[in-house]
């Protein structure tokens, strides 16, 4: 679940200053959906380039963001399709 980090410090500021939140909750801040690395290498451009699984990879990546929804009124708004395409762009890729 690749997020953005625009997205990820808004939510800890929300967090910061919220009234709902600071008796030790965990709080996923994610995209909320599930992108593989493949898809991430297809949306960058580059090549693929397979090896062998390695015992503490993780197979899914998909944080509920349930929590932030409603304990801090928080979802993401930068898509990993719009925010690679501002890195690209800004470091000429």
């Amino acid at each position: 679940d690749f997020t953005h980090v625009r997205d990820t410090v808004r939510a800890l500021m929300l967090a910061m200053e919220s009234e709902n939140v600071g008796a030790g909750e965990v709080i996923n801040v994610a995209a909320g959906r599930n992108v593989s690395v493949n898809t991430l290498v297809e949306l960058m451009g580059g090549t693929i380039e397979f090896i062998p699984k390695r015992p503490a990879d993780a197979t899914d990546t998909f944080g509920s963001i349930e929590k932030a929804k409603h304990l801090l009124g928080w979802s993401p708004e930068i898509h990993l399709e719009e925010g690679l395409k501002e890195l690209k762009e800004e470091y000429g890729l």
